[in-house]
């Protein structure tokens, strides 16, 4: 009996026959070229299923695969607005299939080749070779799952072993227009017709102007106490302000006069509540598609598929460690018992520190200008930013890398991570900040890079690029900016050959290709690194960003920056996340329990606690912590909202009561292995709900405690530290014999001690400071009158800087 064909053999046959059967149905399109080369590849593959595939094989299906595509290619380019929806998509998913295929032929063929005696290579069929390519599989329990990111990029924190993996479930991504409807239709699953103010025609307006205006930014973060009115009144004026503005100017308004009216209906906190949690997740969403828009990554695409598509070109150029590992990858969740596999994309964790979770004791906080300095970063810096430009990464800022160092601060390696937004066809280099280096920035090329450039096949490159998702236009924009360095690579070494010059010397923008044993001739800083800032703009390349990340001992600042960002961020997801859930637990437990039954004072014990939570959360409108400056001194300080404690030791009773009754009640009697019809096991999950809040909420609070202890100790060696690391740069530079331009980098100004200038009260102060800060509150921005007016921070200021 001959061997069956396998799952993904006949899924493929299935493709090919639908490819087929649309082709004629559409006898108006010259499709022979396409649907003759999927006929000749169909009989290749027919041909070798059930045969051993050696090298002439897999050389005969490959060239029968590249065919197969090209033609395929070239059908839709020349027949895209003909053809129905029907049929595009069916091409699009055997193009996507045969470059999987391709691929997996592709890494067949690279074993064959290292086969030996020592290590002889597994000799399969195309069947076997098909079904044993299959995407990573990863069965995890949804209890040790958490969530990180926002916007369209939000990942599933996965445990695997002593790592972790974060899994982009694949989704398609829309249009801003589709995507804001996603993301209202969620708020109206979520509180029902409470939500529909959120779809009038005059909000989307103030929520569109609150975003291109900055004012989501400019007015959440003020430094004083403002509660959900005030901050709702803010954005009303500003709107205001605006119109009176352009009638000033003799222009036409965005939008009428009017508008900011609709604003007065958010007449209850809930409502106010509903519309800044909505405006929060408003904005993530409205920025993401503003970047795929701007780079020209495709509606509809899955976007988690452009990580894999550069780890494949990583891999390709050998420089794989560059960034985080990407793969297709299927997760099945096990929710106790109910299981849901989703098909998505999983990375692996980056080596080294995250610039967004840096703390007092690490290492990072060593860092100087001169712990760039050395051969094996320079490589590494050099190679990333030529990799995201051939990818067409537009989102490579400093946050999205992270950093291996030693002991003594020296910054040994980087890797890269989030790279969801590349291979947009619109991507256009114009050196800002990092993001979007263009190649005359480079600096230098790497011998080893520069190589592996040369030697890519444009073809198979663009051949199996269409296997992550991308269209047509994206691929050949890849394929175009490949075709640029290889140029460049070409010319420099031609101009450089003919000038003659010394290793270490560099003509302005045209990179050198440099070999690994002269890279020691470059400084990091003086050398390499371009940084400038034309008004609100900074331009340069990935060195440049990394010099002014780390100038004048500023890790030190970064590292207080970004405490104060855990706390700022903690303390708003305790204000805007938990009082939903704790509304819709609340109202159930009240349901499972209509007359108090004997026999449950421990239910009761817990649901009066979480009565009461429930309703400091819902009142709950200001900031738990803000930041002031005293215009005069300089000097800021915390302030404390009375809640900080209350709420706090509220959440930890709720906890204990809930324990308490799981321990002594529901447990002993089972509950979790009842009906889940019958209330004992309702309770029971109510009160796993009750639990995992309270938990959560505790855990913010966690996060806070450390983050502000952080701050404290910062507080008091910061000066120090800062000290240390300009004087190590100034020896250091003076042996470079150092000019001007690194001079201007080094700032002469001495380091005072309290350089950051804050004042810290304790975390939880006495009955007589609370009362004391209760009854004088903090001043608000525009009381010009009082000598103590506070304003922002701005960047650049000692602990000033965007939340991140």
């Amino acid at each position: 009996m001959p061997p069956k064909d396998g799952e993904k053999l006949q899924k493929r046959k299935n493709k090919f026959k639908t490819v087929f059967d649309l082709a004629s149905k559409n006898a108006e399109l010259d499709s022979d070229m396409a649907t003759n080369s999927l006929n000749v590849l169909n009989g290749e593959i027919e041909r070798y299923k059930h045969k051993q595939l050696r090298s002439q094989e897999v050389d005969d299906l490959m060239k029968s695969y590249k065919i197969a595509l090209a033609h395929i290619a070239m059908f839709t380019d020349n027949n895209s607005k003909k053809m129905s929806p029907e049929f595009k998509e069916s091409l699009e998913k055997v193009t996507r299939a045969l470059s999987k295929g391709l691929r997996v032929l592709r890494n067949y063929a690279a074993g064959l080749e290292k086969d030996s005696p020592e290590t002889p290579a597994r000799i399969l069929t195309f069947n076997e070779l098909l079904e044993t390519s299959r995407s990573r599989r990863i069965e995890v329990n949804s209890e040790n799952v958490e969530s990180v990111g926002a916007g369209q990029h939000v990942r599933a924190v996965i445990p695997a072993g002593n790592d972790k993996l974060y899994f982009t479930e694949s989704v398609k991504i829309n249009s801003q227009d589709e995507e804001q409807r996603k993301l209202f239709d969620s708020y109206r699953q979520e509180f029902g017709e409470e939500a529909d103010f959120l779809d009038h025609k005059q909000m989307k307006e103030v929520l569109e102007f609150i975003y291109l205006s900055d004012a989501y930014r400019k007015i959440k973060n003020r430094p004083c106490f403002s509660d959900s009115k005030t901050i709702i009144t803010a954005y009303q004026e500003q709107m205001r302000k605006e119109i009176a503005d352009m009638k000033k100017a003799g222009k036409k308004p965005a939008f009428n006069e009017n508008t900011p009216d609709v604003l007065s209906g958010l007449n209850t906190v809930r409502k106010r509540k509903i519309f800044l949690k909505y405006l929060s997740d408003f904005t993530k969403m409205r920025l993401a598609a503003a970047i795929n828009r701007v780079d020209g990554i495709h509606n509809g695409c899955y976007q988690d598929k452009r990580n894999s598509a550069m780890s494949f070109i990583a891999e390709e150029l050998g420089v794989g460690d560059l960034i985080a590992h990407s793969e297709n990858v299927h997760i099945t969740f096990n929710d106790k018992g109910k299981k849901r596999t989703v098909k998505g994309t999983a990375m692996n964790a980056a080596h080294g520190e995250d610039l967004n979770k840096v703390g007092v004791n690490s290492n990072y906080i060593k860092i100087s200008l001169a712990s760039l300095e050395n051969p094996g970063l320079i490589k590494k810096v050099a190679s990333l930013q030529i990799l995201d430009y051939i990818c067409g990464n537009s989102d490579r800022h400093l946050g999205n890398l992270t950093y291996i160092t030693d002991d003594n601060g020296n910054v040994i390696g980087i890797q890269g991570f989030d790279n969801d937004s590349s291979f947009g066809s619109r991507f256009n280099p114009t050196g800002s900040a990092g993001k979007k280096v263009p190649v005359k920035d480079f600096g230098i090329i790497p011998e080893s890079l520069a190589e592996s450039i040369m030697k890519m096949d444009n073809e198979s490159v663009k051949l199996m690029l269409h296997g992550f998702d991308l269209d047509s236009k994206e691929i050949k924009a890849a394929i175009n900016r490949l075709d640029e360095l290889k140029k460049t690579i070409t010319q420099s070494r031609k101009v450089y050959a003919e000038k003659e010059l010394r290793e270490g010397e560099l003509i302005k923008d045209i990179p050198r290709v440099v070999k690994d044993e002269e890279l020691g001739k470059y400084s990091f800083v003086r050398d390499l690194a371009r940084f400038e800032k034309k008004g609100n703009k900074a331009y340069g390349n990935l060195f440049g960003s990394m010099m002014s990340l780390f100038a004048n001992g500023n890790a030190v600042n970064e590292v207080y920056t970004t405490q104060k960002a855990i706390i700022n961020n903690s303390a708003e997801a305790i204000v805007r996340d938990f009082w939903s859930d704790a509304s819709d637990i609340v109202k159930n437990m009240k349901v499972q329990n209509p007359k108090k039954a004997l026999g449950s004072k421990q239910y009761d014990a817990m649901l009066g606690e979480a009565e009461q939570l429930e309703t400091m959360l819902k009142n709950l409108e200001a900031p738990l912590f803000a930041e002031a400056r005293n215009r005069d001194t300089g000097e800021k300080s915390l302030i404390f909202d009375p809640e900080v404690v209350a709420l706090k030791a509220k959440a930890t009773r709720v906890k204990e009561l809930t324990q308490k009754y799981l321990n002594e009640r529901a447990i002993p009697r089972k509950a979790a292995q009842k009906s889940k019809n019958s209330r004992a096991y309702k309770r029971f999950a109510l009160a796993m709900r009750v639990k995992d809040m309270s938990e959560s909420l505790l855990k913010k609070y966690d996060n806070i405690d450390k983050a502000y202890a952080q701050l404290k100790e910062l507080d008091a060696k910061g000066a120090g530290l800062k000290k240390a690391a300009k004087n190590r740069d100034r020896r250091f530079y003076e042996k470079l014999s150092l000019d001007k331009a690194v001079q201007s980098i080094i700032n002469e100004a001495p380091v005072e001690e309290g350089m950051l200038r804050t004042t810290i009260p304790d975390m939880y102060p006495t009955a007589v400071e609370e009362e004391k800060r209760r009854t004088s509150p903090p001043v608000h921005i525009g009381e010009k009158k009082r000598k103590t007016s506070v304003t922002a921070p701005k960047k650049g200021e000692p602990g000033g800087g965007i939340i991140r």
